[in-house]
Formats: C-alpha cells, structure tokens, sequence
C-alpha cells in the first residue's frame, strides 16, 4: 500500500476543512459533541475517494458509520478530530486516516491543516513529520513528564479522576488539548510523555498509534492489555516511563504529591 496515497488523502481532506471555517452545525451527537458541515464534507470525500481506488475495501469513520462489506482491508477515518476546537476557532485539530490488514494497522497519516505538519507512518518503516524522522522524547520518569489526560462525553470529570488521580499528581504538568490524533503524535514527537484516555474509537487512535510505535511508542489499554483496533481505553507513552504509569493506573494506586 502507498502511504504517500493515504498523505494524499489526508491533505485533501484538510484543505476542505480550511474552506469551511465557521462551518454550520449540523446535529449534537452527547452534549458538547457536535458535528458540523465540515466533518460531514471531510468524509464524504475521502469515502468517494477511497472507493474509487479500493472499490473492494471496507471503510469505518466516525459519521457515517461502517459499510457493509466485509473485507480484509480497512479504512478508519476521523474526518475532523477536534470538532469543537474547529468551530471555536482554535487551530488544534486534525484528519486522521489509518488503514488497517486483518485488524493491524498499516499506514497511519494525521494531518494538521492550519499548521500543515503532516504525520504519516507505515509498519516498519517508521514515523515522520513533513519529511523528518520522529523519535518519542528520552524522559525516564512520569515525574520528568508532561501528560495529556482526557476522557469521554459520557463519563463523568468525577468517575475519570478516580482512574486517573494518580497520574495527575505524579506528573511534572498535565494538558487536555481536544483531539486524541494529535495528542497521540505530540508523544511521538517528543513533545510530551504520555496520553491517557479511559475509551475512545478506533478513528480516534488507530492512525495516531501507529505513527507513536513508529516513533518508538508504547500504547497499551489502561490495564497493560494489547490496543488492538476494537474500541477501548488507551495509555499512550514514549515506552520509558510506561511501567510506572501502568502501575498509576492501577485501582488504588496512591498518588505521590
């Protein structure tokens, strides 16, 4: 597969996105999860694009669903990650596309249109932004950290702490930035250490980890299961301090400040 194709995508994807700013709202999916023009032109696109070429492989993305044809290969869209920060105007969002072989990703692309850095990884292969090879930062303690911790819709601030307290006060600083692709790939940057998330859907994460074990990553669920593509919780790390935060989400874990 050619990954330059799937970059493509994103690209185009993105430049859609840049055209509608101020898109109209267009229904509320859970309280503040809104989705807009944008989102829905977004993945009409790369639908109609992908079946042009790959008329045979299934798509699954977080508008329209998945289509109904069973196949080995599969396209996992994000059309808009960071809805809401899109609509307020705030530049931190992005496209995310991976396509998946028998559940495994393969080709990974998140694209940030209105800063154009480009993220884009292929199994094996390793992980790049614009051109430039990513390695995750060399931080050894959550302590030395920063991490983003986010959580979903419907679970409430409350339930998410109980999960993630120990995170929270173990860390050097904490962020919560709005789209789970990005978030994802700043790990793989270097920029931060970790990204921890009780539940969020394989558009959210598949192209994001990918580009992050690319990068020399770990991702895991919170329990220290394997992140397959299913839906799930997500702990995200530059592999050197992931122990110790699998120990900090573990129930009861005390926090140490």
């Amino acid at each position: 597969m050619n990954a330059h194709f799937v970059a493509g995508l994103a690209v185009e994807a993105g430049t859609i996105l840049e055209r509608r700013p101020g898109a109209r709202v267009v229904r509320v999916k859970w309280g503040t999860d809104i989705v807009t023009e944008a989102d829905e032109a977004s993945e009409r696109f790369l639908r109609q694009e992908i079946l042009r070429h790959y008329p045979d492989h299934r798509i699954v993305g977080e508008e329209f669903g998945s289509s109904e044809a069973e196949a080995a290969w599969e396209w996992f869209l994000d059309p808009l990650d960071g809805t809401v920060n899109f609509s307020r105007g705030n530049s931190y969002f992005a496209v995310s596309i991976a396509l998946a072989h028998h559940g495994v990703a393969q080709v990974g692309a998140v694209y940030r249109p209105l800063t154009g850095e480009l993220f884009l990884a292929e199994r094996g292969r390793g992980a790049t932004l614009n051109g430039e090879p990513l390695r995750v930062s060399d931080a050894g303690q959550v302590g030395e950290g920063i991490f983003i911790l986010d959580w979903g819709r419907q679970t409430s601030r409350r339930d998410t702490f109980g999960v993630l307290g120990a995170i929270f006060y173990a860390a050097n600083k904490i962020r919560s930035f709005g789209s789970a692709a990005l978030d994802l790939c700043s790990v793989a940057a270097g920029q931060l250490e970790g990204f921890i998330h009780p539940g969020l859907a394989p558009w959210d994460f598949a192209a994001g980890q990918l580009i992050l074990e690319e990068a020399g990553g770990t991702v895991t669920a919170l329990e220290g299961g394997p992140r397959t593509i299913e839906a799930g919780s997500v702990a995200a790390t530059n592999g050197h301090v992931h122990a110790e935060v699998l120990g900090l989400l573990r129930p009861g874990a005390a926090p140490s400040r």
